[in-house]
């Protein structure tokens, strides 16, 4: 099974079990899909020994452990599905994006799909807009966000 599923089941099983995660994974999606499930902490195997004492303290008192950063990068990817959803992307805006999300400037991108500089310029502005975004940045942390770099 995977980790959520197995929550999953484990809810089923035993609805007042609390559910701690222990993951590496500090990915957005997989700590949304963790706690939908039903877990009730996620806990990072890279905190330092002191820090996952005071995570497990404050899971006792509460019931409850997402650590901050970890709540703000939940938060944000769901403000930004509320407001935006995720837009259905042309083939070609999303080879744009995925290059984006790499790094490239426009000169570059243009090079590797053969658009004009001009024209991906265009696919740049009009992914920021359908993504809420203010600059090149925002959008790919947007896109991130709404899962369009994994598809």
């Amino acid at each position: 099974l995977d980790g959520v599923e197995l929550i999953r089941r484990l809810r089923r099983l035993r609805p007042n079990l609390p559910v701690i995660v222990l993951s590496a994974s500090d990915h957005v999606l997989q700590v949304e899909q963790a706690l939908d499930a039903g877990a009730q902490a996620y806990l990072l195997k890279s905190l330092a020994r002191r820090d996952l004492i005071d995570a497990l303290r404050q899971f006792r008192s509460r019931g409850y452990y997402l650590p901050s950063a970890l709540q703000e990068a939940l938060a944000r990817r769901r403000a930004v599905r509320a407001t935006h959803g995720a837009p259905r992307l042309t083939r070609r805006q999303h080879d744009v994006l995925r290059l984006m999300a790499q790094g490239l400037g426009n000169q570059a991108i243009g090079a590797r799909l053969a658009l004009s500089e001009s024209t991906v310029k265009g696919h740049v502005s009009c992914l920021c807009d359908l993504l809420g975004a203010d600059n090149r940045t925002a959008c790919v942390e947007h896109a991130r966000l709404l899962e369009l770099l994994e598809r």
